[in-house]
């Protein structure tokens, strides 16, 4: 599966990069997350996921069928942020800055939806 995932992704790094950054400029607060949901869905169909679906409470999932028998894997996320009281702009700036992503969410786990080794 790995290997599977490795092969998908190969060569995509500033893709991913330049999608994270547009994730991170999208508000995305709790129960309002419809836009960001819609950004990660189009980018999994982009990437060649097999099955991408988002239901009714806007969770989006996507699946990459495996072609040998083995364990599965599941990674699992959020898309919302917290509210920020600091500067708006640079809040929401997605900026790479000596090769740290910048913005509200980019250290919590709202960016592992975009970025897994």
């Amino acid at each position: 599966m790995y290997e599977l995932m490795r092969q998908k992704l190969e060569g995509l790094e500033g893709d991913l990069v330049s999608f994270a950054q547009s994730l991170l400029q999208t508000r995305s607060l709790s129960r309002q997350e419809h836009r960001a949901a819609d950004l990660v869905a189009r980018q999994m169909n982009d990437l060649g996921l097999d099955d991408v679906t988002t239901d009714a409470f806007g969770n989006v999932v996507g699946i990459i069928h495996g072609n040998e028998n083995g364990p599965n894997l599941l990674l699992a996320s959020h898309m919302d942020t917290v509210t920020t009281s600091e500067n708006e702009s640079s809040a929401w700036s997605g900026k790479l800055e000596q090769g740290q992503l910048c913005g509200v969410g980019a250290g919590d786990v709202a960016l592992a939806v975009r970025v897994c080794d």
